[in-house]
């Protein structure tokens, strides 16, 4: 996996960074593989304990993900559509309740 540049702590451990156009991309693009990976276990017939830490890390990747912000505090994302991630999100909770 490629380390993404400029990645710092900042207040509360919030990770934020000067992030290029492709970086973005790059953890948006990662954010809806483990969408499609959440679809995929959930889809499936087993309910095993692989798939429920399938499912609790890549729930957290998530979460992760849509707290970042840049160095000046102003949000990471400017404008991309959480939809989906949302959803994997609260499906990939409620499968593991």
């Amino acid at each position: 996996m490629k380390k993404l540049s400029g990645m710092t702590k900042v207040a509360n451990q919030r990770l934020a960074w000067i992030a290029t156009a492709e970086e973005k991309a790059e953890v948006y693009r990662r954010a809806l593989e483990s969408v499609s990976l959440i679809n995929e276990v959930i889809a499936g017939n087993e309910k095993d304990e692989d798939d429920l830490m399938v499912i609790n890390i890549n729930v957290e990747y998530l979460e992760k993900i849509k707290q970042y912000i840049n160095e000046d505090l102003s949000s990471f994302w400017t404008g991309e559509d959480f939809t989906t991630i949302d959803k994997a999100i609260t499906d990939g909770k409620a499968y593991v309740a």
